[in-house]
């Protein structure tokens, strides 16, 4: 078999869009509270779901708070015959008593108690190590049922393949007929794929999809320890195959989950399991609606060997609300400068006045902007005001650490969102 790459599986994992609690300022430790996405959220859901529209997913799997799924709903609308289906299992982490707590009310909990944030959700809530061992055990059954028993299935078929060839040659050889194989090994391009089953899942078609693997077959085992599952695919795992398997079809999955879950998955993959960065590292908390992504892959070497290969391609994108952060950007300035209504009222008569570019440009903003602010009061308005973009720009995450505690400096007021001078580092369980 000629060198090459086989892509087996392709994730795209996405963080849900914006709810209230999300903007709100001092932060709200959201945790599993079942809080719906807000009308920033919805739009940010449209565009996102506008973004994955072209892609082909074969399932898609979300968490089952609220604001995951209101997300999940709004992808699935460009993708109506795909299956979607909850799972508890990409729930955010649990925050115990935390959950809902403003920030500085948490902190006054924490000092009273005398104990660190990690130490008191350990006990009134779920520790680091159980979430992330949730997270792995997601992602570990994830792997069994769409590349572990596919991959397993194509070599039995392609064994059982070259078995009935290698008899039919014998018996034409044994009859003096000669001639080649009958079989060239492959399996037909439309195998199927199993598809997960696993019993804290549920179809929302309202299939139970239990033990035994959701209409596809092929169930799932938690205790499996497959190479690829257990040794996690990583960067470079040599595994021998026979010359001429045949390619696996790729698998398209979607995931749609919170922030903490995907910062323990990414942690996972890069750190536990050496999977290849192909894209900037992102660490910071991923925004609402950040778009991540890894593959798995056969890579095929000139002697018909292969190694399994895992790459992190997509980290904490939101390229999808580039027009919308201007808009936002625009008016978190506006209430920065204090003086907002003349502000709103100046740029709205520029550009009514001046109307032979779009509103939103950002030619046509920044111009406004100072005409009405240089009439406000007379130029003394405080700039450089940054925009929101998606909800978590000017954020510092320490990513050996994952310290539980943040703290916010150089606030200007009225804002909706710190500056991105502001240092922070912030909590897993937002």
């Amino acid at each position: 078999m000629a060198p090459g790459r086989n892509l087996c599986l392709s994730v795209t994992i996405v963080r849900h869009a914006e709810t209230d609690q999300n903007a709100l300022v001092p932060r709200v430790l959201q945790g599993q509270s079942d809080n719906a996405i807000n009308a920033v959220g919805m739009k940010q859901a449209e565009l996102l779901a506008w973004r994955l529209k072209r892609d082909e997913f074969d399932h898609i799997y979300t968490s089952d708070l609220i604001r995951a799924k209101l997300t999940s709903y709004e992808i699935a609308k460009h993708h109506a015959k795909t299956p979607l289906a909850k799972d508890q299992r990409l729930r955010e982490q649990d925050l115990g008593d935390l959950t809902g707590l403003a920030w500085p009310a948490a902190k006054q909990i924490l000092k009273d108690e005398d104990r660190s944030f990690e130490d008191h959700v350990a006990e009134k809530g779920e520790s680091n190590r159980r979430f992330k061992d949730r997270v792995v055990d997601f992602y570990t059954n994830l792997i069994e049922c769409h590349l572990v028993e596919p991959h397993e299935q194509l070599l039995r078929a392609s064994s059982s393949s070259d078995m009935l060839a290698s008899i039919a040659a014998a018996e034409e050889n044994a009859n003096g007929r000669g001639g080649a194989p009958g079989s060239d090994g492959s399996l037909p391009s439309s195998s199927s794929q199993p598809h997960q089953s696993q019993s804290s899942s549920t179809s929302e078609n309202g299939t139970s999809r239990g033990g035994g693997g959701g209409g596809g077959g092929g169930g799932l085992s938690a205790s499996s320890t497959d190479s690829l599952a257990a040794a996690g695919a990583n960067g470079n795992m040599s595994t021998r195959n026979p010359r001429n398997t045949p390619r696996m079809r790729k698998v398209n999955i979607l995931l749609v989950t919170h922030g903490g879950w995907i910062q323990r998955l990414m942690e996972h993959l890069l750190e536990d399991l050496n999977f290849t960065p192909e894209c900037e590292l992102q660490h910071g908390f991923p925004k609402n609606t950040a778009a991540y992504k890894f593959t798995i892959s056969k890579a095929y070497q000139p002697d018909g060997d292969y190694e399994w290969e895992g790459r992190v391609t997509l980290m904490n994108c939101v390229a999808h609300l580039a027009g919308m952060s201007k808009d936002l950007g625009a008016s978190a300035a506006a209430n920065a400068s204090g003086v907002a209504a003349g502000i709103v009222g100046g740029i709205k008569s520029y550009v009514w006045q001046n109307g032979k570019s779009p509103a939103g440009s950002p030619v046509m903003l920044r111009k406004a902007r100072a005409r009405a602010m240089a009439t406000a009061d007379g130029g003394g308005v405080a700039t450089g005001v940054s925009g929101r973009g998606g909800t978590s720009q000017g954020l510092a995450f320490n990513k050996k650490g994952l310290i539980q505690m943040f703290s916010q400096v150089g606030k200007p007021p009225g804002l909706p969102m710190p500056e991105t001078s502001a240092t922070r580092v912030k909590s897993l369980g937002w």
